[in-house]
């Protein structure tokens, strides 16, 4: 029974013990009667008698709805208990569920390092195939710099036999190898072609000396302009054509000659040093005079 029916009880039965209380004392006149004129401790007396009952049935009603409000109390406690619980379920619920999402979103990181570890790698990779390829292509230009070098090493060279031709073919070679090679190399196939010109031009002049000599007699002899020039002459003849040879070559040019990066030292050496063996480092000197 709910709060309001208790209450509704409790008035019910105390009108109807009132009814029948003064139904009682219609009936019993004589008692009424009797009533007044009774001590006033006995009046007191048959007053709490009467009301007794009453006082007994409220403390009935009372005990009744307080143990009902007691009762939702408890109700309203376990709930909150379940409600507690339910939300206690629900954090660790969601603390498992952050944990799974550490571990994936750990997982995720990990991936994506990888991947970028995999580009990075790729990358390196086409970016040394691109360099090799490179390197390959210029390797190709540059051998042909060489073994037109190695050609001219061939040759049997007097200053008599040096003409505008040879001189021309070493500017042609420095021209072809200034995109090529660095300024180093270009300038020292241009001095060489300056040399090999200026010995072609005062050979001239020797070739003017050795003519005056036949003209005025074999026992004239050279003057001193003519043995310094002869003598430079020489000496200039000798340095272009050591610079033709194998060994200089491969100091011009060995730096060059390579498919593979500074930062492989070893696989450089080895290929340099197994090429330039076979194109003639061994290449022995010409005569040059």
């Amino acid at each position: 029974m709910k709060k309001n029916g208790w209450l509704i009880f409790g008035f019910g039965a105390t009108f109807a013990y009132t009814v029948a209380a003064i139904g009682f004392g219609f009936i019993e006149v004589d008692f009424i009667k009797n009533f007044a004129a009774l001590p006033l401790n006995n009046q007191g007396d048959a007053l709490a008698g009467f009301f007794a009952p009453l006082a007994f049935l409220w403390l009935f009603v009372a005990t009744m709805i307080q143990s009902q409000e007691l009762a939702l109390q408890r109700k309203e406690i376990a709930d909150n208990r379940a409600v507690m619980q339910e939300q206690s379920d629900a954090a660790k619920e969601q603390a498992e569920q952050a944990k799974e999402q550490a571990k994936f979103l750990e997982a995720q990181t990990k991936a994506m390092q990888d991947q970028t570890a995999l580009i990075i790698e790729q990358v390196k990779i086409a970016r040394d195939n691109s360099e090799r390829e490179s390197r390959l292509a210029l390797f190709e230009k540059r051998i042909e710099i060489y073994n037109a070098l190695v050609e001219l090493d061939r040759l049997t060279w007097h200053r008599r036999m040096i003409d505008h031709t040879h001189v021309d073919r070493v500017w042609e070679i420095s021209r072809r190898a200034e995109f090529l090679f660095g300024t180093e190399v270009v300038d020292w196939l241009d001095s060489v072609a300056e040399s090999l010109d200026y010995i072609r031009t005062e050979s001239s002049r020797l070739d003017e000396f050795d003519s005056g000599i036949m003209v005025l007699g074999p026992k004239r002899t050279p003057s001193k302009e003519e043995a310094e020039l002869e003598q430079k002459v020489k000496e200039e003849l000798s340095w272009a054509v050591e610079q033709f040879w194998g060994v200089t070559l491969k100091e011009k040019l060995g730096d060059y000659l390579s498919l593979y990066r500074e930062d492989q030292p070893e696989q450089q050496s080895n290929n340099d040093a197994s090429y330039l063996q076979r194109v003639g480092t061994d290449n022995q000197p010409p005569a040059t005079i």
